[in-house]
């Protein structure tokens, strides 16, 4: 299955150029096909951003009373900066079509980039990064964490091409990469760390000595740069929060380790059928490549291969939830995967192992974007369904939804869908109205740029109540008492699943209906819409179905 090391092709092919380009062609499809982008997180980093980009602005349309930039040093600056700059140009939704294009195009690249770095580098064997692009982690909508891997596949590759005697313009790329990791994902900078090391380390250990070790010493120095930040970051989030006891079995990770979830974002027979049958195919191609290289002489890049076994092991043993982030285990297994893919791209294969891995890299990658596609064209109109309701709100009010129900109504249109797009759908409501989003989960987490201004979070006052509540209520009037500022609207999400009976139920329909008056009930999707009655007229009768728009 291997050949003899030689030199990289510095000269590529037509044909290869040209598969290279139809494949992130391909891969940009959902993006601008769409009317929005169904994820998880991406509403709430688009209003955040939007909220950034005209901070300083007297004439902002948004009420900032409610909001203040946070003076920790995060790590999620990335995207939102990104994303605030590009709105001082485009509308909210382009600028994401746009980032999200920079991260589908450069992803592809950073893994040929880094897989060239390297002289033993197989022709096509590097398509394997397509493999990655439509993740489970990036349609949750974790732009950061995801343009974070791009910047360690790039952090590798230039270290690896890094010559013998650096200098000042070295030392300032490296500093720009550590920069970019870390205001990308904190977790990725460690990860990216902890690689470059051992790839040095391995580079001298290879080299017999002849290697200078100012050279290896030269990542390291740039990396430093993060390092007072993350520190800082690191024990405010231990001061203000416990890390939660991981509650993955054994049962649990062997099935997501088995059948490479982390790929897909639908438990659909058919997306895990693709996602086994490329992560199937690297386990396979490692195997193989390890059983023919058995007898020779190790070189750097192999640390690649213990560099995943470890992230790996990482995987297994982190607790979820660690430092107060989301979905740890599957960001150190994505990387994981990614490495392992990255050390068979760099190996010397001969032309039928190079054919076999680059046709499953092709395959795979179609197929994932297919199947995104063809349930995304289906939540996209449902999403502009739940957008309707923005002609029934007033512009510059302040809007919080609820939620009740741990089942989510995407299930319904995909029942295997691991997401749920409509999560934080009511912030692209509030930006077509230039609302204050009280249910603003980013804010709140103060893991971003923007937080709750201390006094203003209504998660302060919301108590958790119900079994599996997803969002809970309190005492709305509450929340006016506590900073002179009314709830002008409250949207209720998925009302059609209450349990009628249930007393939890029961509090909240209370409190609205004494409080609060129905205006709108939409038609297709799960939604109802309650404003303050003291902002209505005395005689407004309520709907009994969707009404005509009140809100002019």
């Amino acid at each position: 299955m291997t050949e003899q090391p030689q030199k990289c092709v510095s000269q590529r092919g037509t044909f290869e150029n040209a598969l290279f380009f139809i494949l992130v062609m391909i891969c940009l499809v959902p993006v601008w096909c769409l009317s929005q982008i169904p994820t998880n997180d991406g509403p709430a980093h688009l209003y955040n951003a939007y909220l950034l980009s005209g901070w300083w602005e007297k004439s902002f349309p948004i009420d900032r009373t409610f909001f203040a930039l946070n003076p920790a040093p995060v790590p999620n600056w990335f995207s939102t900066l990104t994303l605030a700059l590009l709105m001082r140009i485009f509308s909210a939704l382009t600028a994401e079509r746009l980032l999200l294009t920079l991260y589908v195009i450069l992803l592809p690249i950073a893994f040929r980039y880094t897989a060239h770095s390297f002289n033993c580098a197989s022709r096509y064997t590097y398509l394997l990064g397509f493999g990655f692009v439509w993740n489970h982690l990036f349609c949750m909508g974790f732009f950061n964490f995801c343009f974070s891997l791009v910047w360690y596949l790039f952090l590798i590759g230039f270290c690896a091409r890094m010559p013998k005697r650096t200098g000042p313009v070295q030392v300032v790329v490296l500093m720009a990469l550590s920069a970019l990791l870390y205001f990308s994902n904190g977790l990725s900078y460690y990860l990216a760390a902890a690689t470059v090391g051992l790839l040095s380390i391995a580079t001298l250990v290879a080299e017999h000595g002849s290697f200078e070790w100012r050279k290896s010493l030269t990542p390291q120095l740039g990396l430093l740069l993060a390092v007072p930040l993350s520190i800082w970051f690191f024990c405010l989030r231990v001061r203000s929060q416990t890390t939660a006891p991981s509650y993955w079995g054994l049962k649990t990770i062997f099935w997501s380790i088995t059948r490479f979830s982390i790929l897909v974002s639908s438990f659909n027979p058919i997306d895990l059928k693709l996602a086994e049958l490329f992560g199937m195919t690297l386990l396979i191609a490692a195997a193989t490549i390890c059983y023919f290289r058995c007898h020779r002489k190790l070189v750097a890049s192999d640390i690649f291969l213990l560099t995943a076994a470890l992230q790996l092991i990482l995987y297994v043993v982190l607790p979820e939830g660690a430092l107060g982030g989301g979905a740890i285990n599957y960001r150190i297994f994505l990387f994981a995967l990614a490495t392992l893919a990255l050390w068979i791209a760099i190996e010397p294969l001969n032309k039928t192992a190079i054919v076999l891995l680059s046709g499953v890299a092709t395959i795979t990658c179609i197929g994932f974007v297919a199947r995104n596609l063809q349930r995304d064209v289906t939540i996209s109109a449902a999403l502009d369904q739940y957008r309707e309701v923005a002609r029934y709100i007033k512009p510059h009010s302040s809007l919080l939804r609820l939620q009740f129900e741990s089942y989510r109504y995407a299930n319904t249109l995909d029942p295997g869908l691991r997401y749920d797009p409509f999560l934080n759908a009511s912030a692209l409501v509030a930006l077509d109205r230039n609302l204050v989003d009280l249910d603003n989960y980013e804010t709140e987490s103060r893991n971003f740029p923007v937080v709750y201004r201390r006094g203003f979070d209504p998660m302060t006052i919301i108590r958790k109540e119900g079994p599996g509540a997803h969002r809970p209520l309190a005492d709305l009037a509450q929340y006016e008492a506590m900073t002179g500022h009314t709830i002008d609207y409250v949207l209720l999400w998925d009302v059609q699943r209450w349990n009628a009976a249930s007393p939890f139920a029961k509090i909240a329909l209370d409190q609205l209906s004494r409080d609060y008056a129905l205006i709108y009930c939409a038609r297709d999707v799960p939604l109802k819409l309650y404003r303050l009655r003291s902002q209505l007229e005395p005689s407004y009768v309520t709907p009994t179905c969707a009404p005509k728009d009140v809100a002019e």
